[in-house]
């Protein structure tokens, strides 16, 4: 018994390593377009409101499990939100259709940082398809709106809330995700 008690009493130091190690730090920037929406209650009719996107990104990949490379990214990014509201009227056959002569529009402009895990499959050199998820949070540094030809005594309450108010909130915060393909080349580039 007294040696059972010395012998749990002594640890050894062991280590477990499921993945192959990895130690690969890349920089680099990002870029593309978004189309926007917002939900209202009561709801409000909208196109979807195209933006741009971009930033810098940072990633870390630290470790290969089988066929997956994990890593995590952070990312610094401007981003471009907001709504086009539709006003439709009736048309020549009784069908509603689009109003041109009425426009309300709001943009607003965010700096967001997302804090992403990064799942890729594929090789290491080459083709790899990849899918990230995580927190994100952003700032709003501005916002605009244009309004034209709208009749303000035919817009319901959640609309005259809405129009000429600044945004109250300038912190936002979510969960994001989304996947891509990459191309990995033999030889880093060094800039």
């Amino acid at each position: 018994m007294i040696a059972g008690l010395l012998l749990t009493g002594f640890t050894l130091s062991a280590t477990a390593q499921i993945g192959e190690a990895r130690s690969n730090f890349s920089v680099g920037v990002n870029g593309g377009v978004n189309l926007n929406s917002v939900s209202f209650t009561p709801t409000i009719k909208q196109n979807s409101l195209m933006g741009i996107t971009g930033g810098l990104t940072a990633r870390y990949i630290s470790e290969k499990y089988f066929a997956m490379i994990c890593g995590a990214q952070v990312e610094l990014n401007f981003s471009q939100r907001g709504w086009d509201q539709l006003f439709e009227i009736p048309g020549e056959n009784g069908d509603m259709v689009e109003d041109p002569t009425q426009i309300y529009t709001r943009k607003m402009s965010y700096i967001d940082i997302p804090f992403l895990a990064h799942l890729a499959f594929g090789n290491e050199r080459g083709l790899q398809f990849f899918i990230h998820a995580g927190p994100q949070i952003g700032f709003l540094i501005g916002e605009s709106e244009k309004i034209e030809g709208v009749n303000m005594n035919k817009l319901n309450d959640t609309q005259k809330a809405v129009y000429g108010t600044k945004i109250q909130n300038k912190f936002d915060y979510g969960i994001t995700g989304g996947g891509g393909v990459e191309l990995r080349t033999k030889k880093p580039v060094v800039l």
